[in-house]
């Protein structure tokens, strides 16, 4: 189970700033994953990078949602850089097993998940921290984002295909293939080989969902839209 939470802009003057916060369910414990792409306006000369990207996962007790509330997850979610305060009713709409409430582990030190305060991440349900950057946080981000873009296609081509469906269905879609284009080029480019030869070594983690690495997946949906795309043309 991945559950999105937020994505969030910030805008800078030196960078652009896009944090996608999500909840993944495990066998005996949850994950908090906080994944940044920075965009910087101006190249640096000495890393010669213009994307950057950066991606914590705090990886919480089995029991985090019965024990803690939304208040103590709200703290979480400012520990690792989250600056605004999360509307409540919206949490609760993206996690229901949210228990209502303000924060019960008091701590006014918003550093928490130092290495430094390790001592006290077990009274936050904290088990671990994992910190990922360069490659590997890179390729998670794009597996994941292509992960989104195959599945709404997958969902749409289902809508499409139905007999009853709308003009204004089928124009959306029409407007959903700049959406496409993106996945066909990076099945079809080199980021795509790259991943998949990062996969092939074992560097990912098991929860990362990764269909659109299997060849067959990406392939027959790419060609089952095209046929698509020719039938509400006709």
């Amino acid at each position: 189970m991945n559950i999105r939470i937020a994505t969030i802009r910030e805008d800078d003057r030196e960078f652009y700033l896009i944090t996608d916060v999500s909840v993944i369910r495990e066998q005996d414990s949850w994950r908090l994953i906080v994944s940044d792409k920075y965009e910087y306006d101006v190249v640096d000369s000495y890393e010669n990078m213009r994307f950057r990207y950066s991606r914590d996962e705090i990886i919480l007790v089995d029991d985090y949602f019965e024990k803690y509330t939304t208040g103590d997850f709200v703290f979480l979610l400012q520990s690792v850089g989250i600056k605004d305060r999360p509307d409540f009713e919206e949490l609760h709409r993206a996690l229901p097993m949210l228990r209502a409430g303000e924060q019960t582990v008091p701590d006014t030190c918003l550093d928490i998940l130092s290495d430094m305060n390790k001592d006290k991440w077990v009274s936050f349900g904290i088990i671990d921290k994992i910190s990922r950057s360069g490659e590997i946080a890179e390729s998670m981000y794009r597996i994941e984002k292509m992960e989104l873009i195959l599945d709404d296609l997958i969902e749409r081509m289902s809508e499409v295909e139905d007999q009853a469906v709308t003009e204004d269905k089928r124009r959306e879609y029409l407007r959903f293939q700049n959406e496409v284009k993106q996945l066909e080029e990076y099945y079809t480019g080199p980021e795509w080989k790259t991943d998949f030869e990062l996969d092939e070594k074992g560097v990912f983690p098991s929860y990362l969902k990764r269909g659109v690495l299997s060849e067959d997946a990406v392939f027959d949906a790419l060609n089952e839209n095209g046929e698509i795309i020719l039938k509400i043309k006709k």
